[in-house]
């Protein structure tokens, strides 16, 4: 992750046995992510930033957008690894 430390700190480490179905998303992620990157328009400094990196760096994909594509696309996946993340909206 990218960031002052406290900005973007980790909050679940987990360590997954990936099945068929579990490759098939972060395949299917990985695909959003590149149609995504392909598409990408510089928006100033009004977006999210997300990544996809092979464990030994032969592969990065770093996309910058405002629009609600790469959240959606990155919660989906977070929904079909069965992985939560904490919410924090004022609540």
């Amino acid at each position: 992750y990218y960031g002052r430390p406290g900005f973007q700190k980790l909050e679940v480490e987990k360590t997954l046995k990936l099945n068929d179905a579990n490759k098939k998303s972060i395949s299917g992620y990985i695909q959003r992510m590149a149609k995504s990157k392909v598409e990408e328009r510089y928006l100033g400094h009004a977006g999210n930033s997300f990544s996809v990196m092979k464990s030994d760096s032969t592969l990065i994909i770093d996309v910058y957008g405002g629009g609600t594509f790469s959240d959606d696309s990155y919660n989906r996946l977070l929904t079909e690894l069965n992985l939560s993340i904490k919410q924090n909206n004022g609540k």
